[in-house]
């Protein structure tokens, strides 16, 4: 059976490969959705947008980043959660 790899490298990976698509607007909307939950509903998204100072498009657009990058999921039709993948990518990035 092959061995896995420690979390902190496959985190590590995505964030080398696709750190020019992942904008700071990006890191900043999943922070604010994991501190409230995880869940990112309409009044999460409006919330983000005021507690930002950025327009509800704009953490739209990162929503659907985020959701390339695998670090939210649809979590029903209409609200998405951050990703089992996205809370190990805020825990190896804050340590």
């Amino acid at each position: 059976m092959p061995e896995r790899r420690p979390r902190s490298v496959e985190v590590f990976s995505v964030i080398h490969r696709d750190r020019q698509e992942m904008d700071p607007w990006d890191a900043a909307v999943l922070r604010y959705a994991n501190e409230r939950g995880g869940g990112i509903t309409g009044q999460i998204r409006n919330e983000a947008a005021a507690a930002l100072h950025v327009s509800r498009d704009e953490v739209d657009v990162s929503i659907m980043n985020l959701a390339k990058l695998g670090l939210i999921q649809e979590s029903s039709p209409i609200s998405v959660a951050v990703s089992a993948f996205g809370r190990e990518f805020l825990r190896t990035v804050s340590d």
